[in-house]
């Protein structure tokens, strides 16, 4: 339902001022877990998470059109098809001889015997039905789609919940939905249109074809549909238009050949096109199975379900229905490749058996494409500084098991069109695709090495902080790291011993909390009810869940209100919250946060790092961000990484020490407060014309001021540093970057000396000597981004 203006405006108003007020200066208490987790207990346990969330998503217009839509146009189709009950548009009920000519029909004496018998002879009773049964399926591809695109389906997954289980039970509500729709046909138009042509077993028919049969093969045909598209208005254009063409155009023209009488060739072209799309079309056999009974006659032989199989017309639609389920499951294994269908607990055979067969989403043919290559290796060894290099020897004799996190020659190439892509593969327009993946027409396609054989340790218990430039290979690197791309190139990924890139990374889900760079929010659910789903998820006891939610929503800013509206309803920055306690809940061992405060405003983004600094004693983070205040305020230790490999590592002040080029003297001169009064009254009174009239303001300095300046340049170089340069200068403000202390023989006191006695006559008012910022740490390694000195 769309808002008007004012309603919009008072909605943004409302969200503008809702939450909980938040002290950014207030302290946060350290997260201690009052609880005992309770894990899932196997499939059924986790199928019955997803059915409970799928209920709590069917609300309001998703329940308007996945179920109360379909019903109205089934019996809107199904009453115009004869007239709202007037007529048969099939045979005339003054006359049965004309229909005796094309089939058998029931003779009992009662004239009235063949009002409604074909209730399927109007075109609104074909595509109506048809309709029907795929709307629930349109919004199910869509809702895949999202999720898929959005990253919720991924951080389901990689927080517990296995793929067989996610889809599984998001197909077992879309078929119970799809059940219930089909079951108001044959209730519709035995009981209440009183159809005779439901008689001698036919409805069993019909129940079985549209309680059982097509709603499972249409909805996996939905699943494959959900791949059409990666955007949401797309995937509706897309998925609409394939169901409504597959539930209109193929009974409209069978249902029109069968209801020309005395023809052979009519018949059959209809029972050529019958057969054929009873194969190729899941949607078609819902319609089919009844025009199938109807045109394969009303005689009384055929008694029961059973008798009414002998009719070749009955029965192909049946098989065709259960081959193109078989087509659409095998399209969906082929696929995912591994994800789908691998039970809770069971061991990730897929990714091991692909890494030991060389079967990786890699090209690792060209020695000069390796990354990992001999040539590679020697120059990337010159241009890593001594920390990361130690580290790497580290990681080598390290056991997995000793280190929260660690990745050991991770290596991750992507293919790309030619002309564009960066170290995250992505470029404007284009998609990416991993290197070798069939189809992606490799003579138009080159590699991009977005991780470059990086080796790393993290501390158990530390925040570790992954900087960068955009397109630096940050975003891959956790993607590797949290096992949506999988198998990498090469390399090893443990998360506390378990291998996520070998059997080991169904284990090592249990123990993740993951953050990506998108919300993955279900626009339909509640923050709360969010929190609820991810809590059962990982662990949290069914009573308590609830209480735990609503704890860390207060914990995070909202209020009792903001937990109760639907994730759509959400400012962007509240989004970005509702997806950190995603992560959070359940207090998982390893949390990967990829950019947890972007786009959050700068009181809360304060609070969020008080509240990743507040975790528990025993949570390690992984965090990437752009912001070089957030790192210096949450992380124990940093690398920044350019172009897929790591530049430098350590602590914030080791880098700053290390990297950072001296310091910047800032210098602010001018005259007394009194004295600067009265020249700035003389001023303003200089540029008010006679007639009342101001004149324009130049911010050109004065002669005096230029002097001035002139001077100020030649005691920093004179008395200061030689090697001074001058970044800034407004007003009476003046900012100079120095080299290191000691490049020109000056230690740091006999800096602060000179400035003391610095002459009067340079009217030196303040000075402020800054360290070294990270920030000019992080722009040093970002340059080589451009100039692509790594290879």
């Amino acid at each position: 339902m769309e808002l008007g203006k004012d309603a919009e405006k008072a909605d943004a108003e409302e969200n503008a001022h809702a939450g909980v007020e938040v002290d950014e200066h207030a302290d946060i208490e350290q997260d201690v877990v009052t609880y005992t987790k309770t894990p899932l207990k196997g499939m059924a346990d986790e199928i019955k998470l997803m059915l409970t969330l799928r209920r709590s998503e069917l609300t309001g217009k998703n329940l308007r059109f996945n179920v109360i839509a379909p019903i109205v146009i089934i019996a809107y189709g199904l009453l115009s098809s004869t007239g709202f009950g007037a007529s048969c548009n099939f045979c005339d009920s003054d006359d049965q001889d004309d229909y005796q000519n094309y089939t058998t029909v029931h003779d009992d004496g009662d004239d009235d015997y063949c009002s409604g018998c074909n209730i399927m002879s109007g075109s609104s009773g074909t595509w109506g039905i048809g309709i029907a049964m795929t709307l629930p399926v349109v919004r199910f591809a869509v809702m895949l789609m999202r999720e898929r695109v959005n990253k919720a389906k991924h951080v389901m997954i990689a927080q517990g919940l296995s793929p067989t289980s996610y889809m599984c039970g998001s197909l077992l509500f879309t078929v119970m939905q799809m059940t219930l729709i089909g079951a108001f046909v044959p209730i519709f138009e035995w009981n209440i249109m009183d159809a005779n042509n439901l008689t001698d077993g036919r409805v069993s028919l019909v129940w079985l074809m549209n309680c059982l049969f097509a709603p499972i093969g249409i909805c996996l045909l939905g699943v494959n549909l959900s791949y059409s598209a990666d955007k949401e208005e797309s995937g509706w254009k897309v998925v609409s238009g394939v169901m409504l063409m597959a539930a209109v155009i193929p009974p409209i023209p069978i249902n029109i050949l069968y209801n020309i009488r005395d023809n052979e060739d009519t018949l059959r072209a209809a029972d050529i096109l019958h057969t054929t799309f009873s194969f190729i079309n899941p949607v078609y056999p819902v319609v089919g199975v009844q025009l199938g009974s109807y045109v394969d006659g009303f005689s009384s032989t055929h008694n029961g379900m059973l008798g009414w199989m002998e009719g070749w017309r009955v029965w192909i639609t049946f098989v065709g229905s259960a081959f193109t389920t078989c087509v659409s499951y095998l399209a969906i294994k082929y696929r995912d490749r591994g994800y789908l269908f691998i039970p809770p607990g069971t061991n990730d055979k897929v990714g091991a058996a692909a890494l030991a067969a060389g079967n990786t989403n890699g090209d690792m043919n060209d020695a000069s494409e390796n990354p990992l290559s001999p040539s590679v290796v020697a120059i990337a060894s010159d241009i890593k500084d001594a920390d990361v290099l130690a580290e790497e020897a580290r990681v080598e004799t390290t056991v997995a098991t000793t280190e929260a996190c660690l990745y050991r020659n991770l290596t991750h190439t992507y293919k790309v069109p030619r002309g564009g892509g960066d170290a995250d593969g992505n470029e404007s327009g284009s998609k990416k695709w991993p290197c070798g993946k069939e189809g992606s027409g490799a003579a138009d396609l080159k590699s991009v090495k977005a991780v470059r054989g990086i080796s790393l340790g993290i501390r158990k218990g530390e925040c570790f902080g992954l900087l960068g430039p955009n397109g630096a290979g940050k975003t891959t690197t956790l993607a590797c790291l949290t096992g949506e791309l999988r198998p990498p190139t090469s390399g090893q990924v443990f998360i506390d011993g378990d291998e996520v890139t070998g059997e080991g990374m169904f284990k090592a889900y249990k123990k993740l909390g993951f953050c990506p760079q998108v919300d993955p929010l279900f626009p339909y659910l509640s923050g709360r009810n969010h929190l609820i789903f991810y809590g059962r998820l990982k662990g949290v006891p069914l009573e308590q869940a609830p209480a735990e939610a609503d704890r860390l929503l207060r914990r995070l800013g909202f209020s009792a209100k903001d937990g109760l509206k639907t994730a759509e309803k959400y400012s962007g920055g509240m989004k970005r919250k509702l997806s950190l306690a995603i992560a959070l809940i359940g207090a998982s061992d390893m949390l990967m946060l990829d950019e947890p405060s972007a786009a959050v405003d700068v009181g809360a983004k304060r609070h969020l790092w008080k509240v990743i600094k507040g975790r528990s004693q025993n949570q390690t983070v992984v965090l990437t961000t752009h912001s070089m205040e957030e790192a210096e305020a949450c992380c124990d230790r940093l690398t920044i990484q350019v172009l897929g490999q790591l530049r430098c590592l350590g602590s914030p002040l080791h880098l700053k020490t290390t990297y950072g080029t001296g310091y910047q003297l800032e210098l602010i001169v001018g005259e007394d407060s009194a004295t600067s009064t009265r020249k700035l009254s003389a001023e303003r009174m200089s540029n008010i014309s006679g007639d009342g009239g101001k004149r324009s303001i130049t911010r050109q300095d004065s002669a005096e001021n230029v002097a001035l300046r002139e001077q100020l340049d030649k005691f920093v170089h004179e008395s200061l540093s030689k090697g001074a340069v001058l970044l800034e200068a407004h007003g009476p403000m003046s900012l100079y970057q120095l080299p290191p202390v000691g490049t020109d023989g000056m230690s740091l006191g006999q800096l602060f000396t000179s400035l003391r006695d610095a002459p009067k006559e340079l009217m030196i008012k303040e000075y402020n000597l800054a360290q070294p910022s990270l920030e000019q740490v992080f722009l040093k390694f970002a340059k080589e981004q451009g100039g692509g000195v790594p290879l």
